[in-house]
């Protein structure tokens, strides 16, 4: 496959049976006008500058994307931490999950109005995380209001431990 280190110009030729770059996550460290297509979601999305939108929506009607990512090395039993802070309302609509080891991790999410008290829980079962795969827990409405906490809390670990990679995605209107 050739790769190109330059602009390519086709010189007013059309591009031909061409296929957007496929990734079940959004890229990192992307450049302003990048597209690629979600193949869980099975959308494609353009990088503004600033955002993840909708490639092909108008600007009035395009959620701004967050996404917040948390890598926990060697989780134990009862273990919790505070990992992010709202500054938007914000749904969650997705939450990814994925062990390196040949264990399993079941974790809770909390929204939680001051760092050190209880909050609501995003789902009402503990999301496992194995090596098998990636366990995907996609939600049709979680309202998370600015200014909470979202709070990490394992409840339960089998299995000699690798790294655990949570990753939430949330949209804002």
């Amino acid at each position: 496959m050739p790769i190109f280190k330059k602009n390519l110009d086709l010189q007013t030729n059309q591009l031909l049976n061409a296929v957007l770059h496929k990734l079940p996550v959004m890229p990192n460290n992307p450049v302003e006008g990048q597209i690629y297509y979600d193949t869980g979601k099975r959308t494609a999305y353009l990088w503004n500058g600033s955002n993840w939108a909708v490639w092909g929506e108008t600007p009035s009607t395009v959620p701004d994307i967050k996404q917040y990512m948390l890598n926990i090395p060697n989780p134990t039993n009862r273990q919790g931490l505070i990992f992010v802070r709202l500054f938007q309302n914000q749904e969650v609509i997705r939450i990814d999950s994925h062990l390196n080891a040949q264990a399993r991790v079941g974790f809770n999410i909390e929204s939680r109005q001051r760092v050190n008290e209880r909050g609501d829980p995003i789902t009402h079962d503990p999301i496992l995380a194995s090596y098998e795969g990636t366990e995907t827990r996609e939600f049709s409405t979680s309202f998370l209001p600015a200014d909470n906490w979202l709070y990490l809390d394992i409840v339960e670990v089998g299995g000699t431990v690798g790294l655990l990679t949570i990753t939430i995605t949330c949209i804002t209107r």
